[in-house]
C-alpha cells in the first residue's frame, strides 16, 4: 500500500518531470480497472498514523496519506480536460468521506498538539504546513463543487471548524518572533509569511462561509422578518416600511405556500424556462428590491443575496413577455368560450380573427400592451434524437405575409432566409387546446432559417420547424403521433421573439455559482466603496516584486524613474512625483496609472490622450 502511495505521491505540480499530457495518461489509467478500488482502499485504510515510524502495518500520514490527497488537488489533475475522470476520482472521495475526515482529524490534531509536522519516530518523514492546509482546503472545495450534499454532513462541518482552529494556532505561532512550531516557513522573512498566510486564510474563509451558510439554512437559523418586524425596525424610513408591508417571500417561506410549482427560495431549484403552472399563476412573481435595507430572505450585503437578486431580475426579463402573452391568449380563449355559450356569434375575438387568417400578429393597446405572433395549424411530424437533445417536428401554417405565401419559390426562400421570427434558439410556446382546455408547452427552436426556407420550397401553405421542448409530455405526444388538429382539439405556436439561448448561459451560471467563489465580492455587494479599504493587487505583494516604470520616462537615458514597491508608501509617492516630472503623462493620467498599479480594483474614466507602451 505504501508503494502504491509512493507512486501517486510523485504526481504533483512541483514535480516538473510530469507534463500535463503525462498526468492525463496516468489519471486515465488510474480510473480504469482496479485503480479506483485501490485508491478507495487507501483512503479508507484504518491504520493511518502521523507517528507510524517504521511500522510496516501502518500507513504514514505524512508520506503516504497526505500525498494521495495532494495528488487529488494538484493542477495536473484538476486542470485535466477530461472532466469525467476528475469526477470519478472525487466520487471515491465522496464515498470514503467519513473515513477521510476521521484520519485528518486524528493525525493533524496530533501534529498540531506536538507543534511539529514530522513523525517523532522517523523525523525524516515530515510535511509542510502550507502544503497541508492548501491541500485540505482545495480537496473540500472541490468536493463541495461536485457533491453539494456533502456540505452539511456533520463530520465535514466539524472538520472545517477544526481546520480553521488549527490554522489559527499554526499561523499565530509561525508569525511570532519566537516561533516554536517546527515548520520550514517559520524561518522565512515576515513579508513572505504574511503573503502565504493571507492566501491560505482567504481559502479557509471561503470554506467556512460555505459550510456555515448551509448549516444555518439547514437548522433554520435564518428567520424571515415579518411585515410588522420590518416596519418596527425601519419605522423612521417610510419607504422601507412600505416595502416591508408588501413583502411576500418566495417558495416555502411564503405564508400561503409557493405561488406555483417553480417558486422556490433557492434559485438553484428554479427552472430557467417557466412552467405551465408558473405562466398561469395569478400571483405576482417574487422580484427582490435591490436596496440593501429592503426586506429579503437572505442576509443583507451578502454575495448570496446579490446573486439571488441578479438571477430573479434577469430571469423576469426573459419570462415576463411570454407570461403576458399567454395571459392575453387565455383571456381571449375564455371570452370566446363565453360567447359560444351565449350564442353571440356576431363579434369574434382577436384570436379567432387570427385563426380565420391562418396566423398573424396579435396586438393589444394600453400601458400593458403586448405584441407577439401566432402560427396556426400546428401538427406534429416526427421526433428525432439529435446530437444534444430529442427534437420534435412541428408543421404550421405559413403566416399571412405576401412573400411567405407567394407562389414564386425564390420569393418564399428569400422571406424565410431573412425572417427574424422563429429564429434558432428562440423560446416559443406550443398551446394545445383540447376540449376547450388549453395547455402550454415551452420549447426552443432548433431549426435554422435555412431549414425553414427549405421546408417552404415545396409548399407555400405550410412550413416545418424542429423544437426541443422542456416537458417530456410533448415528446410522448409526438412519438405517439397524437393529433392536435381534430374536431375537439387544435394547436398553435406563440412567438415573442425571445432569444432564449442569449440569456440562458448567464442565468445557469448565476444558479450554479458558489457565492464564496465570486472574485472581488466585497466590492460588488451593496454599500459604498468609500467604506471599503481597497487592497493591493495580490501579485504585487510577492516578495521582491517591483514595478519597473522607466519605460514611461520621456527620455530613458536622461531621466530616471525608480522601480515602485507597492508595499512602501514612500516608494509610491516617489514614483508619482517622478512620473509627474519625467514622463509625458499629465497629473490625472499619473494618478490613473498609479491607482491601477496599487489597487486590486481600479475604475478609470476619461480619454487617455497618450500612448502607454510596455517596453
Amino acid at each position: 500500500m505504501q508503494a502504491f502511495a509512493n507512486v501517486i505521491a510523485n504526481v504533483h505540480s512541483r514535480n516538473k518531470t510530469w507534463s500535463p499530457d503525462d498526468a492525463q495518461s496516468f489519471v486515465q489509467m488510474l480510473v480504469k480497472e482496479n485503480g479506483l478500488a485501490r485508491l478507495g482502499d487507501i483512503l479508507a485504510f484504518k491504520a493511518v498514523k502521523s507517528d507510524s515510524g517504521r511500522d510496516a502495518s501502518c500507513l504514514s500520514f505524512q508520506t503516504g496519506y497526505l500525498p494521495i490527497l495532494e495528488f487529488l488537488t494538484s493542477d495536473l489533475v484538476l486542470k485535466s480536460t477530461i472532466h469525467k475522470n476528475i469526477n470519478k476520482l472525487y466520487g471515491v472521495v465522496s464515498n470514503t468521506c467519513s473515513k477521510i475526515c476521521d484520519k485528518i482529524t486524528t493525525c493533524v490534531g496530533t501534529m498540531i498538539a506536538a507543534k511539529s509536522w514530522a513523525d517523532p519516530k522517523t523525523p525524516s518523514r515530515t510535511a509542510r504546513g502550507v502544503v497541508l492546509f492548501r491541500t485540505l482546503t482545495t480537496l473540500l472545495l472541490q468536493l463541495f463543487a461536485r457533491y453539494k450534499e456533502s456540505r452539511d454532513q456533520d463530520q465535514i462541518v466539524r472538520l472545517v471548524n477544526s481546520l480553521v482552529a488549527w490554522f489559527t494556532t499554526w499561523s499565530m505561532d509561525i508569525s511570532s518572533m519566537t516561533s516554536t512550531f517546527q515548520d520550514s516557513i517559520a524561518s522565512q522573512n515576515p513579508r513572505t509569511k504574511r503573503l502565504v498566510i493571507g492566501q491560505l486564510r482567504e481559502e479557509l474563509d471561503r470554506l467556512a462561509e460555505i459550510v456555515n451558510r448551509d448549516l444555518a439554512q439547514k437548522e433554520g437559523k435564518k428567520q424571515v422578518p415579518g411585515p410588522s418586524q420590518m416596519a418596527l425596525l425601519h419605522k423612521q424610513q417610510a419607504r422601507i416600511a412600505q416595502l416591508a408591508v408588501a413583502y411576500d417571500p418566495p417558495g416555502d417561506l411564503r405564508t400561503q405556500g409557493p405561488r406555483h410549482d417553480n417558486d422556490s427560495s433557492k434559485i438553484s431549484e428554479i427552472r430557467i424556462a417557466p412552467t405551465h403552472d408558473e405562466l398561469l399563476s395569478s400571483s405576482s412573481p417574487f422580484l427582490p428590491v435591490t436596496l440593501s435595507d429592503a426586506p429579503h430572505h437572505l442576509p443583507a450585503h451578502s454575495m448570496e443575496r446579490h446573486l439571488d437578486s441578479q438571477f430573479r431580475l434577469l430571469r423576469e426579463e426573459l419570462v415576463a413577455p411570454i407570461r403576458s402573452s399567454i395571459a392575453v391568449i387565455f383571456a381571449d380563449l375564455e371570452e370566446a368560450k363565453k360567447s359560444a355559450a351565449h350564442s353571440h356569434h356576431g363579434r369574434r375575438t382577436k384570436l379567432q380573427q387570427l385563426f380565420d387568417n391562418r396566423g398573424g400578429a396579435f396586438k393589444t393597446s394600453g400601458i400593458d400592451s403586448v405584441f407577439f405572433h401566432v402560427y396556426t395549424g400546428a401538427t406534429f411530424t416526427y421526433a428525432a434524437a439529435e446530437k444534444r437533445d430529442l427534437t420534435v417536428g412541428i408543421r404550421i401554417d405559413t403566416p399571412p405575409n405576401g412573400a411567405a405565401r407567394d407562389k414564386d419559390v425564390s420569393k418564399r426562400l428569400e422571406y424565410w432566409r431573412n425572417n427574424r421570427r422563429l429564429e434558432c434558439g428562440s423560446l416559443v410556446a406550443l398551446v394545445v387546446v383540447d376540449s376547450g382546455s388549453p395547455k402550454v408547452f415551452l420549447g426552443v427552436v432548433s431549426s435554422t432559417s435555412r431549414d425553414l426556407a427549405d421546408s417552404a420550397r415545396m409548399n407555400n401553405q405550410k412550413v416545418q420547424l424542429r423544437m426541443s421542448f422542456f416537458d417530456p409530455e410533448v415528446e410522448l405526444m409526438a412519438l405517439r403521433r397524437q393529433a392536435i388538429q381534430a374536431d375537439n382539439a387544435y394547436g398553435f405556436l406563440v412567438d415573442n421573439n425571445i432569444v432564449y439561448e442569449a440569456t440562458r448561459p448567464f442565468l445557469a451560471r448565476l444558479q450554479t455559482m458558489e457565492p464564496a467563489d465570486v472574485p472581488f465580492a466585497r466590492y460588488l455587494t451593496d454599500g459604498s466603496l468609500a467604506e471599503i479599504e481597497v487592497s493591493l493587487p495580490k501579485y504585487a505583494t510577492a516578495p521582491d516584486f517591483r514595478f519597473k516604470l522607466k519605460c514611461l520616462a520621456k527620455n530613458i537615458e536622461a531621466h530616471h524613474v525608480a522601480d515602485m514597491d507597492v508595499s512602501q508608501a514612500s516608494a509610491i509617492q516617489s514614483a508619482r512625483q517622478q512620473l509627474l516630472d519625467h514622463s509625458t503623462l499629465d497629473p490625472s493620467q499619473v494618478d490613473a496609472v498609479v491607482h491601477s498599479l496599487t489597487r486590486e480594483v481600479s475604475l478609470i474614466q476619461g480619454y487617455v490622450s497618450v500612448w502607454l507602451h510596455a517596453q
